[in-house]
């Protein structure tokens, strides 16, 4: 598996803490998307494309509820 991973000083903070949450609650998505799905998955919280959007939703959420 190649999984490109994006690193900042600040992403401990964004993408890798964002997905430490999902892979510590056990009905997340992280522990039923489908294997061919995984990596897309991945790059999602710690890819360089598209993860602006997804911590933006992310955020959103938390504070909507």
């Amino acid at each position: 598996m190649k999984i490109p991973i994006w690193h900042l000083p600040n992403e401990k903070n964004k993408g890798l803490a964002l997905l430490f949450n999902e892979v510590v609650y056990n009905k997340s998505k992280f522990w039923n998307i489908p294997i061919d799905k995984f990596n897309e998955y991945l790059g999602s919280y710690v890819g360089i494309p598209k993860r602006k959007n997804l911590i933006w939703n992310k955020l959103l959420n938390k504070f909507s509820d």
